[in-house]
């Protein structure tokens, strides 16, 4: 596995961000999760003594520019580019390693529409139907975690073996994953794994969420 680079949640609010569609060229509203400009102030919530252990879907979202920060160091790893991330005109969502939507750009950027399962489950390594990549993520950074960006698609996530899910329009990919500071292993419940895949022309064209089950 490649060195991770480690983004604290603290530093990552100083960070907002402006991500656009490629599609239509259209600018992405500002007060969608993804779509805030740089100039826009964003402080992060102090964690409360409501939030659980675990992040989950259901938890209440972190500042959007923590979660914004947190994305675009992937796609910064997989494409190379330090600007906006670009999305495909055609985004697919995979959850666990099967496609559960199919996104436009637009959508892709407003942060509104990743939720998904697996056809036919109720629930997903533990986690109530429909988990989403975003929320994840947020819960985690509320909780005063912090994340860090591996290359590619880990082994394994948690406990669990990964197995990825077949791009071939990706030429490359990175995955965001909860950090761990003392070098110790994340539980196997509250690991999980967000990857972002790229085409030749630095458009992301997939999103894979993996969760680690109990």
């Amino acid at each position: 596995m490649a060195r991770g680079r480690s983004i604290g949640s603290a530093s990552a609010v100083a960070v907002a961000l402006a991500l656009t569609a490629c599609g239509g060229g259209a600018d992405i509203p500002e007060n969608g999760p993804f779509g805030r400009t740089a100039t826009t102030p964003v402080t992060s919530p102090a964690p409360t003594s409501e939030a659980t252990a675990v992040p989950s879907a259901s938890a209440a979202p972190a500042a959007p520019a923590a979660v914004d920060a947190a994305l675009r160091e992937a796609y910064r790893a997989a494409s190379g580019e330090d600007g906006p991330i670009r999305w495909a005109d055609e985004v697919a969502s995979y959850v666990g390693g099967e496609l559960v939507a199919r996104l436009s750009a637009d959508e892709a950027a407003a942060g509104g529409a990743w939720g998904g399962c697996p056809e036919g489950v109720a629930e997903y390594a533990g986690r109530a139907c429909p988990v989403d990549p975003s929320l994840t993520l947020a819960a985690l950074l509320d909780e005063g975690g912090s994340t860090e960006v591996v290359d590619g698609v880990p082994a394994t996530i948690g406990c669990d073996r990964v197995t990825p899910p077949e791009v071939p329009a990706s030429v490359a990919s990175a995955t965001v994953v909860p950090a761990n500071a003392d070098g110790a292993a994340a539980d196997c419940f509250s690991a999980f794994g967000w990857t972002l895949f790229v085409d030749g022309r630095g458009r992301v064209v997939a999103s894979s969420l993996v969760l680690s089950g109990p």
